[in-house]
């Protein structure tokens, strides 16, 4: 009986042991025959181009392959191949095989295609990120990614991608598509009008001029819960969509062919922390609206046809970058500019603005000054020494006067302040030597008052 006793005590134990060794080996794979089928398919890195990690996958068990992830019955529900340097041919029969297949990441590799049928039997999947693969040859999205309802997230980011935007693309066929980035795409034609309006994130920015998306911008009011709008390098016509949700953080636009006013309706973006419209053609004023989106740290409206003077912007504390550059602007720098104490650039280049340039002293971070090509008067400010973070400082082509300040030498972070083309006399500090190498720091090119470098000392 004790004898027994002690055998049923010995085979618990072992079973125990056995259970714990499995328990930490992870799951047996169940889906071993496809996941083998799809190591046959890949080309691996050879030499320099090795991967660390890699050698996993000669392990028999693909549940413990880098970047394999299994539940807890040895379903594979996860392949992250991110820069693995793989390539070789990715086929709708093996990736088809995984029937519990949620998340797929094939970002930074050499794959050569995406056939038509990759998505025929994905039925679960909810993540496809296809980035960086720039051996792709030119393809569609496939009518057959309409198998995955479950789709949250598609992304193929510079993967060559071409064609329109399929009008399947729609909130019936993926009733739960959150983020939509096909970014330096080659696409042509429209944006559709149906896209889903779950999207939190959408972006369609352009790769070159020779394929963008064109016409005009749909209606947006249905995108209640979108976060982040890049359009950026397209064609599109039209205006700016004055309905909006104001769940919006980043609206980029820019480099389109758009027309017409700055609507005031931007007000309502109060989340909003980029704003991005350069290289249109909108015109008319800058709307005193935007002054209330006190959440932005980037304002950029360069290179359009607005006109009218600069608003007070002293609300926007967390403007990190203005960029009101190549517009109509009149009127006088607002000395309220200075409560932008976060500010790392402000670019006012070429405008038609007046007067003489404020006390800057308050802009602690900045880095980046540039008021070229305006009708600025009065004497460089002396307040520019105090800004010691200053690299670069662009004040040609106005008619500044007096002399330059002898204490810029101080700002040993400089690496450009040009003068040229204003009306300054009197010498040049020494800044060409020391800590500034051999680099001429400072332009004075059509300033006929200049007398040459001010003596060391």
């Amino acid at each position: 009986m004790v004898y027994m006793a002690s055998s049923t005590w010995l085979l618990l134990l072992l079973a125990a042991v056995f259970t714990t060794v499995a328990a930490d080996d992870g799951p047996a794979c169940l889906d071993n025959a496809a996941m083998q089928n799809l190591k046959a398919s890949l080309v691996f890195p050879t030499g320099s181009s090795v991967v660390i990690g890699l050698e996993s996958w000669n392990d028999p068990n693909p549940c413990r392959w880098n970047g394999i992830f299994c539940d807890d019955l040895g379903w594979v529900w996860k392949i992250n191949m991110y820069r693995f340097n793989l390539g070789g041919n990715l086929t709708a029969a093996v990736l088809g095989s995984l029937p519990y297949l949620r998340e797929f990441y094939a970002d930074f590799n050499q794959f050569p295609s995406v056939p038509s049928e990759l998505f025929r039997n994905l039925s679960n999947l909810e993540v496809f990120s296809f980035n960086q693969n720039p051996y792709l040859s030119p393809w569609n999205i496939p009518e057959s990614l309409t198998a995955a309802r479950n789709l949250s997230s598609f992304s193929a980011v510079n993967s060559n991608v071409q064609g329109t935007l399929p009008e399947f693309l729609t909130g019936e066929n993926f009733p739960v598509l959150r983020f939509l980035d096909l970014s330096l795409h080659s696409l042509s034609g429209p944006i559709p009008s149906q896209l889903p309006a779950t999207l939190e994130t959408l972006r369609l920015s352009a790769l070159n001029q020779d394929h963008h998306l064109s016409g005009d911008i749909p209606d947006l009011s249905r995108f209640r819960s979108l976060k982040e709008l890049n359009l950026d390098y397209n064609d599109l016509t039209g205006s700016l969509p004055e309905s909006l949700a104001t769940s919006m953080q980043v609206l980029s636009m820019a480099d389109n062919n758009l027309a017409g006013v700055i609507p005031p309706t931007i007000a309502r973006l109060t989340n909003l922390v980029t704003l991005k419209l350069g290289l249109n053609h909108l015109s008319g004023p800058i709307p005193l609206s935007i002054t209330s989106l006190t959440s932005l740290t980037t304002l950029d409206l360069s290179l359009n046809q607005l006109s009218g003077e600069i608003p007070d912007l002293s609300r926007l504390t967390s403007l990190q970058k203005v960029n009101l550059a190549s517009n109509s602007l009149t009127g006088a720098i607002p000395p309220t500019i200075t409560g932008l104490t976060n500010l790392l650039t402000l670019d006012l280049s070429e405008n038609q603005l007046s007067g003489e340039i404020p006390d800057l002293s308050p802009l602690a971070s900045l880095k980046n000054l540039y008021m070229r090509n305006n009708g600025l008067t009065g004497p460089v400010p002396e307040s520019l020494v105090n800004l010691t973070s200053l690299e670069n400082v662009n004040l040609a082509e106005n008619s500044l006067t007096g002399a330059i300040p002898r204490n810029i030498t101080s700002l040993t972070n400089l690496s450009e302040l040009d003068l040229s083309y204003n009306q300054l006399s009197g010498c040049v500090p020494p800044m060409a030597t020391g800590d500034y190498g051999d680099q001429e720091v400072i332009e004075t090119m059509g300033n006929a008052g200049i007398t040459g470098t001010c003596p060391a000392g």
